[in-house]
């Protein structure tokens, strides 16, 4: 079997800690070989992983890091109050990539979990958001009037 491309979802471990050492390492390796390399942060707290060029000042990212292109990686910036992106998934360079609807994927994984049952959204939001951004969270969550 051969890997073609392989997709990180970051967690807080990946972001902070030994668990970031750990993660870089394997990042490293990764886009040192023929594997496309995509990562998907929805986590506004941590570090981010590196790049040459710095990132836009948005709070979540997707990286599409085809090995072909190296250095270069594709970015997809994502705002709090945005709905997530349908991302290429490259294939072998003869295919056409895949396409991943990451909102749908999110909102299927959130729903059969029943995560808003388990998730405190009495809590302050960490890292703190803005008092626009925290009106609009808290009208989300209330639902319609």
């Amino acid at each position: 079997m051969v890997v073609v491309s392989d997709m990180e979802i970051l967690s807080p471990a990946n972001k902070s800690g030994d668990g970031r050492a750990d993660y870089l390492r394997k990042r490293r390796t990764l886009l040192s070989s023929d594997v496309n390399l995509i990562e998907v942060d929805l986590l506004r707290g941590g570090a981010r992983p590196s790049m040459r060029q710095p990132l836009p000042d948005y709070p979540y990212f997707v990286l599409v890091h085809r090995a072909a292109v190296r250095p270069l990686a594709d970015v997809w910036p994502i705002g709090l109050r945005d709905p997530l992106p349908q991302i290429p998934i490259p294939l072998l360079p003869c295919d056409a990539d895949a396409c991943l609807d990451l909102q749908a994927a999110f909102t299927g994984a959130f729903d059969s979990v029943g995560y808003e049952r388990a998730l405190e959204y009495s809590s302050p939001v960490r890292p703190p958001v803005s008092e626009a951004d925290a009106a609009w969270i808290g009208a989300t969550i209330a639902g319609p009037a």
